[in-house]
Parts: C-alpha cells; sequence; structure tokens
C-alpha cells in the first residue's frame, strides 16, 4: 500500500477538491505536515489554497487562545506559591527543585487527562494519611507529619499555580487542553473551518479523546487511522489496545485504510545481536556506508533511536561526505561539550566560594577543578587560538597544576609570567577565573565566554553551524535565568543556581534543523507517528528501552493512577508497541539491534517486541524473512592475558613481619582469601581506595551511625541483667542519637531534605525497631526463667598465634571489633549488626575447608574469628555467633552454623571443638601469607573480580 500520509494526501483531494481552504489537518506533529503537503502539491493540477496543518498541541492553543509558557516559568511561578503558602517554613530554591519538577509533571498530566484535581489530590491525602497510621496510637514524627503536609497542600499548590497563569492568559500544555476542552463545554469556542481532520493517531488523552468527540458529534470532525489487520484484530496485541477502542466509539470512521501488510507483505527482519552498545552504532553505520556506495540513501531510510544517548555516537559513525541528513529528534544540551566546560567552570567558583569564609570571595580555586577546566578540548582550542604558536608553554602549566604541589590557586598564578610557569600571558583565562561576586556577574561571565567559545576560531576558519547552535541555545538559558535573577523575589543562590542550570541543560533539547524530504532521516520512536520508510534500522532493541519499563516517576501511586485512570506503564508500553509495529508494517527490510552484554546504558535481554515477531510473524506469513544472529567479538590471536606474581623478597617479607606485630584483620584475610594480589595491594604495597568527598548518605555511613547510636544506647546497661524498663528508656533518646550520630559527618542542613532526610529516618526507624524487638525477648525470656545480659559492645579484641616462618618462631598478631557480645543462659552470643540484607547461606559452614579460600563465606570467617579472638579473653563454654540485620528484622539472628565433632553440618553451638578447628583455619592462612615459595598471585576466579578497587591495576 502507498505510505499513509499519500493515502491521506489524496483523501484530502478527492474528497475537498478546491474546498481544502476550509479544511484543518491535525497530525501527531508538524513534521507529518511537511510531508503532507508534498503529497498533495504533487496530486493538485492547478494553483490551490492549502489547508490549515496543525500539530495536536498547536490546534488545542488555537482552540484555548492561551499562551504555553516553558517550563522553567512556571517552575519559578510554583515556587512563588510554596512561598506564600509555607511563609517561613518555605524550603530553598534548590530543595524545591528535587520535588518541583515532579510536581509540575503530575499537574500537566491530571490536567491532559481531565481528572478533577480536588477529588484526586483528596484521595491521595487519605492514601498517604493510611500508610503513617499507626494502630499503637503514638504520636506521629516530625517527619511524618511533615510528609503528610506536603500531600495536604498539593490542592493549594495546583490551584495557586493555575490561577495565577490564567490571570496572565498562561498556561502549561496540560492546562491549555483543560481550557480547551472547558471552553468548548460552554460554547465559547468558533471553530473557523468546515472539516477539521485528525489523521494518524493512536492513544490519546482524555481532553484530547473530548475535544475530537465534540467535533465529530457536531459532524466537523473527521478521523484517519493508521493500522494493519494483525495487530487491530487480535485483542492479545496490546499494540491495537487504543485503535480497538477508538474504533468501539467512533465506528462511522473504522474502515479507513486498514491495512494487511503483515499478511500480504514481503519483508526481511534482521534481528542482530551485538555485545556493547557502540558497537551497535558501527554495525549501523557499516550497513549506511554500504547504502551510501549504492546510492540507496534518501528520505526512505530511517535510523530509529529509542535511546537519545546514542545519538552523537551515530552522527561520528556516518558515511563521509554524506550531505543529505535529517535529524527529527533533539539532543540534551548537557551532551554537548559547550555545556559540559561551563559547568565545570561554574562548579569551580561554586567550589571556591563554599571554601570562602563569609561573603568574602577569596578567588582561590582547588588545583584539581582548575586541572579540569585547563584540559576541555574547547580550553585546547582557545590556547591554539590565542597563544601565538606557542602552546607548548601552556601545556607546562596545566602539568604543574596537576601535580598538587599548590592545592589552591589564585587567577595570578595561571596569567602571569611571575609564576615562571610560561612566556605568554594567555588573558583569555580571565573568562574562567575573574572572581565572580554576583550570580548575576556569574551569569555575565558565563555568557561572555559562551561568545569566546564561538569567535576563537580562525579568522578565515568559521565556528561549525553545530557548535553555533550550542551556543544559541545556553545564551538563551543563560538570558533566562538573568532576568529570573532580577525579579524582586531574588530566592536563587550559589547553590540553587547550580542544580537549576544542570537541570536546564539536561532538559533542554537541542534541534537540529535539516531538509526533512531529503536525505537519510534519523529520529526517535515516537517521531516516526505517521511516516513511513523502506529500509529501517532500529537500535537498542533491548527490554527496558524498547519498551521503556515500569518505572514512572509520580507522585501519584499505582493504585491511585489506577482509579483515576490515568496512564500506568501498560498503556505506555502498548504506544511503544504500535509504534514499533507501525515501522514494521510499511517496510520492506528492517534490521533490530539489540546490545547482549548488560552495562550502565542497559542491554542483555533483547526487547519482548522482538520476541514476539519471532514466534508469531512467520506463522502468520510464510513470505516474512526473519534471521537472527549475534555477534562475537573475535579473540587476539598470538596474545596471552599477563599474569601478575609479586614475589616475597626480603623487603616484601619485612613489612609481613611489620604486619604481624601490628595485627591482621578479619577484613584483611578475607581479601588473602579471595585474592592473594588484593591482600598484597591493600596490606603490603598500602594501596588504599581513594575517598571522594560525597553530598549524600552512602550505605557505609549509615551503618557507621546506626552502630553509632546503638552504642551511645545500650552503654549505660553493660553488664548488667537487662529489664524491659531499661529497653523502654532508650526509645525517646533514639531521634536524638541517631542526628548526633550522622551530624558528625555532615554539617549544615544537608541532613533537612531529599536523600539524606529519607535515610536518616530510615535509620531512626531500624533502630525503633530494633529496640520493640529486644523488649518483646526480654519478656519472652523472663516468662521461660532466663535473662539478657549485654557484655561487650564496639569492643576491640586480639590474640597473638605463634608460628614457626622460615625457621623461626614468630608472634602473628590477629585484630577485630566486635559490634556486641552478650549472654542468655549458658551460651554467649558473639553479634555482628548489619544495616543490609544478610543470606543464611553467608554463615552456613559445610566443611571447614571452604574457611580456607571461599569468598562467599567471608560473613561467617569473620564471625567464627571474632568468637576465637574472644574465647582467647574469657574461658566461657558455649557460644553461638551471627548477624542481626537491622534491615530484615523478621529474620531474627542468624547463626553462624559448623560441621561438629561428629562431622554434622548445622550446628549453632561452638564449643571448645570447634574452636580448636578455627585456630587450625587461622594458622593455615597465615602460613600460606608467609610461604616464601608461594607468590602472590591473581585469583583464578574472574567473577571474584567484578567489585574489587584494584581490577585496574591487574587488568581484569
Amino acid at each position: 500500500m502507498p505510505p499513509f500520509l499519500q493515502q491521506t494526501a489524496k483523501y484530502l483531494y478527492e474528497t475537498f477538491g478546491d474546498n481544502l481552504a476550509n479544511v484543518a489537518v491535525v497530525l501527531p506533529n508538524r513534521r507529518a505536515g511537511l510531508f503532507l503537503r508534498k503529497y498533495l502539491a504533487g496530486m493538485l493540477q492547478k494553483t490551490s489554497w492549502a489547508p490549515d496543518f496543525f500539530s495536536i498541541e498547536e490546534f488545542i492553543s488555537s482552540v484555548s487562545g492561551l499562551r504555553e509558557v516553558e517550563q522553567v516559568h512556571c517552575l519559578f511561578e510554583l515556587y512563588k506559591v510554596h512561598q506564600r503558602f509555607e511563609k517561613e517554613k518555605a524550603q530553598s530554591f534548590d530543595e524545591f527543585l528535587n520535588w518541583g519538577n515532579q510536581l509540575l509533571s503530575d499537574f500537566n498530566e491530571i490536567d491532559r487527562y481531565l481528572v478533577d484535581p480536588a477529588t484526586l489530590f483528596a484521595y491521595l491525602d487519605e492514601v498517604r494519611a493510611l500508610t503513617v497510621w499507626n494502630p499503637d496510637n503514638e504520636p506521629l514524627t516530625e517527619f511524618q507529619q511533615n510528609y503528610l503536609k506536603f500531600y495536604n497542600s498539593l490542592l493549594s499548590y495546583y490551584s495557586g499555580l493555575t490561577s495565577v497563569l490564567l490571570s496572565k492568559g498562561e498556561a502549561y500544555q496540560g492546562l491549555m487542553f483543560r481550557d480547551a476542552c472547558q471552553k468548548m463545554e460552554r460554547d465559547e469556542v468558533r471553530i473557523p473551518w468546515e472539516k477539521v481532520v485528525f489523521a494518524g493517531f493512536n492513544a490519546l488523552t482524555a481532553s484530547e479523546e473530548k475535544i475530537i468527540d465534540f467535533l465529530v458529534k457536531e459532524g466537523i470532525g473527521e478521523l484517519l487511522w493508521d493500522a494493519d489487520s494483525y495487530y487491530l484484530e487480535d485483542p492479545k496485541q496490546e499494540a491495537g489496545d487504543s485503535l480497538r477502542k477508538w474504533f468501539r466509539k467512533w465506528p462511522g470512521w473504522s474502515n479507513q485504510w486498514i491495512s494487511d501488510e503483515f499478511k500480504i507483505g514481503d519483508k526481511a527482519l534482521e534481528v542482530i545481536g551485538v555485545p556493547d552498545i557502540i558497537g551497535q552504532v558501527k554495525l549501523a553505520g557499516n550497513l549506511l556506508e554500504e547504502w551510501h556506495q549504492r546510492e540507496l540513501l534518501n528520505e526512505r531510510t530511517a535510523v530509529i533511536l529509542p535511546d537519545e544517548k546514542l545519538l552523537l555516537p551515530l552522527l561520528n559513525s556516518l558515511p563521509q561526505g554524506l550531505d543529505a541528513v535529517n535529524i527529527t529528534m533533539g539532543l540534551p544540551l548537557s551532551q554537548t561539550p559547550l555545556a559540559d566546560l561551563l559547568m565545570l567552570v561554574y562548579e569551580m567558583h561554586h567550589h571556591a566560594i563554599r571554601m570562602s569564609p563569609g561573603a568574602k570571595k577569596s578567588g582561590k580555586f582547588y588545583f584539581r577543578d582548575v586541572a579540569k577546566v585547563l584540559q576541555h578540548p574547547y580550553v585546547t582550542r582557545l590556547v591554539s587560538a590565542y597563544s601565538d604558536g606557542n602552546p607548548f608553554v601552556f601545556h607546562e602549566l596545566v602539568e604543574s597544576v596537576k601535580t598538587g604541589h599548590r592545592t589552591f590557586l589564585q587567577q595570578k598564578d595561571l596569567v602571569t609570567e611571575q609564576t615562571g610557569l610560561f612566556g605568554v600571558s594567555l588573558h583569555f583565562l580571565d573568562l574562567m577565573f575573574d572572581t565572580w561576586e554576583t550570580l548575576d556577574g556569574a551569569l555575565i561571565s558565563l555568557q561572555n565566554l559562551v561568545e569566546a567559545m564561538v569567535n576563537s576560531s580562525v579568522s578565515d576558519t568559521p565556528a561549525p553551524k553545530i557548535e553555533l547552535e550550542y551556543a544559541y541555545a545556553v545564551a538563551r538559558i543563560l538570558r533566562q535565568l538573568r532576568q529570573l535573577i532580577d525579579e524582586p523575589s531574588g530566592f536563587l543562590t550559589w547553590d540553587s543556581l547550580a542544580v537549576f542550570l544542570t537541570q536546564l541543560l539536561e532538559t533542554t533539547m537541542l534541534p537540529f534543523y535539516g531538509e526533512p524530504l531529503k536525505g537519510l532521516q534519523i529520529m526517535g520512536m515516537l517521531e516516526t507517528r505517521t511516516l513511513d520508510f523502506e529500509r529501517v534500522i532500529i537500535l537498542s532493541c533491548n527490554e527496558g528501552i524498547l519498551p521503556s519499563g515500569k518505572n514512572i516517576q509520580s507522585f501519584i501511586p499505582f493504585d491511585v493512577r489506577k482509579d483515576f485512570d490515568l496512564p500506568l506503564y501498560r498503556q505506555k508500553d502498548a504506544v511503544y508497541a504500535y509504534h514499533f509495529y507501525r515501522l514494521l508494517q510499511h517496510s520492506s527490510h528492517v534490521w533490530l539491534l539489540y546490545c547482549t552484554e548488560p552495562g550502565q546504558m542497559g542491554g542483555g535481554d533483547p526487547s519482548r517486541f522482538i520476541r514476539q515477531i519471532e514466534t508469531e510473524l512467520p506463522l502468520y506469513n510464510q513470505s516474512i524473512r526473519l534471521h537472527h544472529e549475534v555477534l562475537v567479538t573475535p579473540l587476539l590471536s598470538g596474545l596471552e592475558t599477563q599474569v601478575i606474581e609479586i614475589g616475597k623478597g626480603i623487603s616484601v617479607q619485612e613489612k609481613l613481619i611489620q604486619k604481624a606485630s601490628t595485627g591482621f584483620s578479619p577484613t584483611s584475610l578475607n581479601a588473602f582469601r579471595s585474592c592473594s594480589l588484593r591482600f598484597y595491594f591493600s596490606e603490603v604495597a598500602g594501596l588504599k581506595e581513594p575517598e571522594e568527598e560525597e553530598g549524600d548518605i552512602d550505605p557505609r555511613t549509615l551503618g557507621s551511625a546506626v552502630h553509632q547510636a546503638l552504642l551511645n544506647l545500650y552503654k549505660p546497661f553493660v553488664g548488667r541483667v537487662l529489664s524491659r524498663d531499661d529497653l523502654a528508656s532508650m526509645e525517646p533518646q533514639i531521634d536524638g542519637e541517631i542526628t548526633s550520630a550522622f551530624s558528625n559527618v555532615f554539617k549544615g542542613d544537608s541532613l533537612k531534605t531529599g536523600k539524606n532526610l529519607l535515610l536518616v529516618e530510615v535509620s531512626r526507624i531500624m533502630v525503633r525497631k530494633f529496640i520493640r524487638g529486644e523488649i518483646r525477648m526480654v519478656e519472652q525470656l523472663a516468662a521461660n526463667g532466663e535473662t539478657l545480659t549485654v557484655s561487650l559492645l564496639e569492643q576491640p579484641l586480639s590474640r597473638t598465634l605463634v608460628l614457626e616462618l622460615n625457621g623461626l618462631e614468630t608472634g602473628v598478631r590477629i585484630k577485630g571489633f566486635v559490634d556486641r557480645v552478650d549472654k542468655i543462659g549458658e551460651i554467649t552470643r558473639v553479634i555482628d549488626y548489619k544495616t543490609g540484607n544478610v543470606d543464611p547461606k553467608e554463615v552456613a559452614i559445610s566443611d571447614w575447608s571452604g574457611l580456607i579460600s571461599d569468598p562467599d563465606l567471608d560473613k561467617g570467617f569473620q564471625l567464627l574469628t571474632y568468637t576465637w579472638l574472644l574465647a582467647g579473653r574469657r574461658q566461657e563454654r558455649y557460644y553461638q555467633a551471627g548477624i542481626i540485620s537491622l534491615k530484615k528484622q523478621a529474620a531474627g539472628f542468624v547463626t553462624v552454623t559448623v560441621p561438629d565433632e561428629q562431622g554434622t553440618p548445622k550446628s549453632p553451638v561452638i564449643g571448645n571443638y570447634e574452636i580448636g578447628k578455627m585456630e587450625e583455619v587461622l594458622r593455615g592462612i597465615l602460613v600460606d601469607i608467609f610461604d616464601q615459595n608461594q607468590p602472590f598471585r591473581q585469583t583464578q576466579e574472574e567473577e571474584r573480580c567484578s567489585y574489587c578497587p584494584y581490577v585496574s591495576i591487574c587488568g581484569r
């Protein structure tokens, strides 16, 4: 069949003839209008007035009469609403940014689907109240109160924002759609056309459905669908979900051009698995090169990118000499080199300002920040343009900065000859290193820097057009921010400007302009609506990308969305399914590329759409040729993997002896058990993992804070029988102890918002549940005539083993730090707290030999080492060692199980026999560590290298 838009043009010409000027054609996007004009122009026999072409958004805007405003404007208006309602309790703007954008997105969706905001937000408020309902009638914590207050205020935020916008004749897109519906209901809209034709639609929002329905009932609206009977007539096919609904609703328009391309068409489908993401791009580039040589690259050829991050790599893989390329998808500004440089410069100044005392701006920059800026490719280009042919002097400067001999650098250290670092002054660095005094001054400096990037080319070689587009888009954002800074409210700070600028660069798309009717077409999945191609390459056909998965970012939970008919991931998947099958429907040859290996950008599992067509299409139409292959990277012949071995010479032996006196911890011994080379790097060579300053609480910090809180709570009761009243007295102290523990690491207000606030609250809940569990245990013990006594808390332990090493008796110290030791009846318990999950398999010792080298038993090895250390300090008859998971407290005390004297596994009791066996294990490991005939070498089990901090050194 002819392309859908060609059929549409024929319908318009044959139906309306010379009366096209009284017709409006509404399409899913603007690009479809360009192709429709082309087809229609080819059919007209004489000069005629064309119909009015609209995208759906443009049409609704014309109906509403409101002016659509940008997200930035709405965000600022919403923050002003927040300030009015919260007054002195209002969050700072950078804190607001953590949730403001998401709230705007929810408002937009509520309006587009015509949900009554008062009903929804009242319902949502009740749902959230149930989540913090406490059957014990205990008062809500401050966190819970703020949580409920937020959801209780959502209607006020919505009403406040919409009333402000409407009073100015402004609207965000969803509000504009709702307004258009309301005006149609009140008969306030005059439609200036005799007919309005809606062509090529699939899924419709409630507002779109209502507007179309109104026009159809008035005899003005007409509908043209693009569908195939393959997915339309099969109720199991999600691609036809929406169309089946509309065909039932508007049966008079259900018979337009339903094709049978899948049943009678002759198609070739190539499914190719590629080992990595970039491999897909290179394969696509090879296919395009072949077609370019055969002169097949025209407007009927398309590359589809469900993952927009592949756009730049694909552009770098296009055939040389390819002039006609049309890109219909945008590129996030954050992915451009210019935006990257601006953020590096801003971060450098931001760090300097935060380190400056009070309001004084010292102009001192951290050397690592300076090095990042100086090494940026754009700066290198500026050097070439302004250094009079002597760029080597600048490279000397960069190398000097990177050494870190000067931790903090000022502008004079870089651009004057007094430093002796170079012989010419590169004064363009003033643009980056002039001290910023005000926010407006910072934005002016960044604007000047953008201008310098554009003008830095040699006079007879202007900057590439794409860089001019970067510069224009970035300059526009900076101008917007300057206008906002000038407002009387003045709520932007250095921190909030950093967050806001980052968000704007990530969400602002750089459009590409080209000739859409010529050459290769590169587009995202949604841009393919109504367009048909002969040859199609679709990249990233992986589950989680095509379709995108079940995650929907929203303050409105799944069950509430379902109750109010807001879209769920099922509808989103159906939309992607329709676009996917549409591309196949009209194409003769399709290449579906997917990544076979998981990674940061996804991959591993092919899309379920691929599985569906492989299973169904060959049975549906035997003329469809479907071939599936997986490409593999060829192994390099003649090369062997380098084996790293470190011998135990005199210097290594000396370090080991020194280490024997200071002590080996269970952590260091576990490193040896996993990989002796890792042990060498950490314990002998002294290579430590780099510690980076984090702005958020990480799992290690959370665990340390919880341990500290528990120590402070139990410390007054060490050595005495714990009673219910003792434990109950700890509860009022929990919040203060948790806050104090975290405040030792995080200063200021960083614990009061965002992820940190949530994790602090999680820590409080963990400790509170643990104390309550202890109360129940003490009550149960009392009923059985037993007691609980905490003996030791956060106790350092050590013990020395005397070994014969190299013919000499040598004392080797083993040390540890046990979280808690307590006693119940005759059993002394050695306890390790964990804030993560615990798998009982990690402490189930089926054979003592497993403790020599099995890294899966690290936790069991650690606990048994603690027990051995404790047994050297106090002679108890029976021990138990185990873990209490504060995250999964229902698991209780997860005990180490070991083989007993008869060899029976899974005994939780540790006595003299088991202590002796553990000492044998420790002796065996230590002998191996000091054995001069056993070099330190890489483990043969490469899966152990996944999380090793030294993997980049050994090359695994």
